[in-house]
């Protein structure tokens, strides 16, 4: 017996949904599980309902006056027949498996309910990184949501879809966004920053069970999102010292190099750090402070720890707040919400870096100075000092060496040269031009 039929038009191909009894397997108290059966191309598959029917309340379903039981079995399997019904319409390549796992899916995951929207919103790529966007707003990572946000915005673009599905994302999929986005001028960069943050978005769905690891469209014999390093994101010796030594022509010179400085030999902390140093944090000849953006997210974010340099003295003097139980700078005000600080902390990172742009024109610099470039100058200062890279991780404050490996630049031209010389000497080349001829 079968009730509540309906058919299911999706890319040409016809599937036939209605719920039926299992005879097959006899549950206790002499019911039968209730199943959703979608029939195509002469096959039938079967997901499950949870819901169980004697044969009497399973003749009940079809009467006008059911009892109140029935009426609410009719109602559980009802919900889960439109849902089928839906996801087989918005799935771009049928797959019973997923489909099970996102029926599934939708019953256990822990993710917030969407109210009344659509049963199947959990299934939406897009809505996931709603809940990612805003779970990193809760914590204060607004920086990092408006990422995911813009990379929602890119894939949303490219697919020319504001609902699809995981299993859009294929290996081939990924590969053709990847193709027009850069045939479009977008630079490798970004289409690599915009992949991770998706890959990130798909576990967190495989770690909730709404689909399964077969839909996962990255890893070795996948969509392999390549590691991308801009040349020159370090400044060198020389450039360090100009820098060191520039006398700015200007006020605002003067502070945007100073901070520039600051932060230089300051671990390279970034503006958002700086502007939430405490006068508290100050212990000695030592800052020490949680980076602001792993102390929320990090299980055992790690404290950072930095010498205070004379250089940083004098600005800490030069700029710094006279209140001893505030901010060191007056960049953000105790007072002021969330929102304002981060609106007060980005506008004044970019008047630094509009001033630091003017430095780099006067001096002619091969490197476009930014507040951002003392973080990577430290690193790599450090590296080419012999300095190893577990100590210059944790003095960056990275999870591990992997992530320190990124920052730090590439090696001088002479550093190079060397090298190269090293090795022509090991193997016995001569240093005039060309190969001496051999000599009885």
């Amino acid at each position: 017996m079968q009730t509540l039929a309906s058919a299911v038009n999706n890319n040409s191909m016809i599937y036939n949904v209605y719920s039926c009894l299992d005879k097959r397997n006899l549950g206790k108290d002499s019911r039968y599980p209730v199943k959703i059966a979608i029939g195509y191309n002469r096959k039938t598959d079967y997901v499950g309902t949870e819901v169980y029917c004697t044969l009497e309340e399973w003749g009940d379903l079809s009467s006008l006056n059911p009892s109140n039981a029935v009426r609410e079995k009719i109602k559980l399997i009802t919900i889960i027949q439109e849902r089928v019904k839906a996801l087989l319409k918005s799935m771009i390549t049928y797959d019973i498996k997923t489909l099970r796992l996102l029926i599934k899916g939708l019953e256990n995951t822990s993710i917030p309910s969407h109210g009344d929207k659509d049963l199947t919103s959990k299934t939406n790529v897009f809505d996931w990184f709603d809940l990612k966007i805003k779970e990193l707003e809760d914590i204060d990572g607004h920086g990092t949501a408006d990422n995911y946000r813009d990379t929602k915005s890119f894939y949303q673009k490219q697919t020319g879809l504001s609902y699809c599905m995981f299993d859009y994302f294929t290996k081939s999929k990924l590969f053709e966004i990847q193709k027009v986005a850069i045939g479009t001028g977008m630079s490798k960069a970004n289409v690599h920053r915009h992949a991770r943050h998706l890959r990130h978005i798909f576990n967190i769905a495989i770690k909730e069970r709404v689909i399964d690891n077969h839909l996962y469209p990255f890893g070795k014999r996948g969509y392999v999102i390549p590691q991308s390093r801009k040349a020159k994101k370090a400044l060198n010796r020389d450039e360090i010292s100009i820098l060191m030594s520039d006398k700015p022509e200007s006020q605002d010179e003067r502070m945007a190099l100073d901070f520039f400085i600051f932060s230089y030999f300051g671990n390279g902390m970034n503006m958002k750090d700086v502007a939430y140093l405490e006068h508290g944090h100050i212990n000695g000849n030592t800052l020490q402070f949680l980076r602001k953006k792993t102390e929320n997210t990090a299980a055992e974010a790690p404290m950072i720890t930095v010498g205070i340099t004379p250089e940083m003295w004098d600005i800490i003097h030069k700029y710094g707040s006279i209140k001893t139980d505030g901010y060191i700078f007056s960049i953000i005000r105790k007072e002021d919400s969330i929102k304002q600080h981060r609106l007060d902390y980005r506008n004044f990172n970019r008047v630094v870096n509009f001033h630091l742009k003017a430095i780099t024109d006067r001096l002619e610099l091969s490197v476009k100075i930014t507040h951002g470039k003392s973080r990577h100058s430290f690193a790599t200062g450090l590296r080419r000092e012999g300095v190893s890279i577990d100590y210059i991780s944790e003095a960056l404050g990275h999870s591990n060496t992997a992530v320190t490996k990124h920052y730090l630049g590439t090696f001088e031209d002479e550093t190079v040269s060397a090298n190269a010389d090293k090795l022509r000497k090991y193997a016995s080349i001569s240093n005039q031009t060309g190969l001496e001829s051999d000599k009885e």
